[in-house]
């Protein structure tokens, strides 16, 4: 016998506000391409008989979308089939469709909210689900109560939808707790933010700045490479080369450049980050943040499959690591499927990681460095950009002067082989009795940390060029993507067998 009155087990509507999210949007849609009419409009361009015509036009499309409006919320109606194990949305004006989701394929529910959302206080509803590469449904205008009680029930039923389907109880699935006691709570504060954001990778905005700079300058003189190009630069470089106002240019604007890409990079972590809130529950971890989306996630330690926490030496004097979660996702592994939270001091990154993985300090180690022809390999490869530019330079360009290349070079080789050095001293796979650990980087220092029994399988290769050195590489395969390590000594077979007996003896669900 079926319980009754479970939650959504009968047809759901939007809240009524959600009329109004409909238009915003069907209107932003529909004048998107009229820009061009609007700027005839605001500049004169338009005016008697067919401004008017204009406007009568304006009107009709106005009343057109209020009434798509309401037709739209009217008929986008969802609920839960818990005979089916489903998730049903019915949508559509003039083309319905329904979309059924099984509770097996829904890997997370988490909210967004818009400056407009926020605005007219309600929550979007986003469900991920397996074999998607965008978000398989969107329920835009729900209120907090209703938005908080849709994911707990379908994060319940999610984890079992057996026992929710044939329990007898009908109390405890017709109430459903939306809200836990946290066990402990961590804010992002203004300050954390700004010292986030000044130590912060900032050669992003660098790099954004130039590439618009670069822009605009293609842009505003698609003349410069004409036949008189290499004459012209030729000339330049005599005039100028030696000139003070050159070395004096050029000291104010790197740094101008540099604090602009800082700029840059801190407006950038303010807009995504601001407000983050981490609260631990007894059964999850809830994470807040979002200046222009406000995005709200309940994360399950079931559905984690890597723990990365990443940290250059700035941050760890700030005391400011970054955490990134891998969840399960498809095969087509996107960045919806990892979450980075930011400006965690190292307290909070392993109390996160304690809960998610149930990780212990002290657990014995064994570990595993590349072979030296790792190195070799990097050298070479970042030999090539250097190769290639004086390529290109002797190839397309007349002035080719050795009085300029060789400092380049002489430069380049040292840099590149010390950080080269230093980056594959770095690299490390270790093993323990329940997790695989690997770290690597040069100046951002990453350690990803995966339980053994969430891997998938494990892919040894070895190229011909290894098998007198009796080296192999590996790929550690995951529901959130893969691993590779290269260049590790034969020894290491003995530990990949060892983890592919725990994977087939794992008693724990990896998802």
């Amino acid at each position: 016998m079926m319980p009754r009155n479970r939650p959504f087990d009968s047809p759901q509507l939007q809240s009524p506000v959600g009329i109004l999210l409909i238009f915003a949007s069907s209107a932003y849609k529909s004048l998107r391409g009229l820009w061009v009419l609007g700027a005839y409009i605001i500049f004169g361009k338009i005016s008697g008989e067919t401004l008017n015509l204009v406007i009568i036009g304006a009107l009709f499309l106005a009343v057109f979308l209020i009434v798509f409006s309401v037709f739209a919320y009217k008929r986008f109606v969802f609920h839960i089939d818990y005979e089916k194990s489903e998730f049903i949305l019915n949508e559509g004006v003039f083309n319905t469709s329904q979309t059924a989701i099984p509770f097996d394929r829904i890997q997370q529910v988490y909210f967004k909210r818009s400056l407009l959302q926020r605005f007219i206080n309600v929550y979007e509803v986003i469900i991920d689900t397996a074999g998607s590469k965008g978000e398989e449904v969107k329920i835009k205008a729900l209120s907090r109560e209703k938005a908080d009680k849709l994911q707990a029930v379908l994060m319940q039923e999610v984890q079992t939808p057996n026992e929710a389907i044939h329990s007898n109880d009908n109390e405890d699935h017709a109430q459903v707790s939306t809200q836990e006691i946290p066990q402990w709570k961590y804010s992002l504060s203004t300050g954390t933010l700004l010292r986030l954001g000044l130590s912060t990778n900032y050669l992003r905005g660098v790099w954004v700045l130039l590439l618009f700079a670069g822009s605009i300058l293609q842009q505003l003189d698609m003349n410069l490479l004409d036949e008189n190009y290499n004459s012209q630069l030729e000339r330049a470089y005599e005039t100028y080369i030696n000139a003070d106002y050159t070395m004096t240019l050029l000291l104010i604007a790197i740094p101008l450049i540099f604090i602009v890409g800082i700029i840059i990079t801190t407006i950038e972590i303010f807009i995504k980050y601001f407000g983050l809130k981490l609260t631990r529950t007894k059964h999850d971890l809830q994470l807040e943040m979002g200046l222009r989306t406000n995005t709200r996630v309940t994360l399950k330690p079931i559905r984690v499959q890597v723990f990365t926490v990443l940290i250059n030496p700035v941050q760890r004097y700030l005391n400011l690591f970054q955490v990134q979660l891998a969840l399960a996702n498809s095969t087509d592994v996107t960045d919806k499927s990892k979450i980075k939270i930011p400006g965690l001091p190292k307290k909070i990154v392993r109390n996160v990681r304690d809960f998610l993985f149930d990780f212990r300090e002290g657990e014995s180690m064994e570990v595993f460095t590349p072979h030296h022809l790792l190195f070799i390999r990097r050298c070479v490869v970042g030999l090539l950009p250097l190769l290639v530019g004086l390529s290109l330079w002797y190839i397309f360009l007349d002035f080719f002067r050795w009085e300029l290349i060789l400092p380049v070079i002489l430069l380049y080789l040292p840099i590149l082989i010390i950080s080269q050095w230093y980056a594959y001293k770095a690299i490390i796979l270790q093993f323990t009795d329940e997790f695989l650990i690997k770290k690597t980087g040069l100046w951002t220092k990453k350690t990803e940390i995966i339980p053994i029994y969430k891997l998938q399988s494990i892919t040894i290769k070895q190229p011909f060029w290894y098998k007198k050195r009796a080296i192999y590489n590996l790929i550690f395969h995951t529901a959130s993507g893969d691993i590779a390590y290269h260049a590790v000594s034969e020894v290491v077979l003995k530990y990949i067998n060892y983890s592919l007996y725990k994977i087939e003896t794992a008693k724990k669900p990896w998802m």
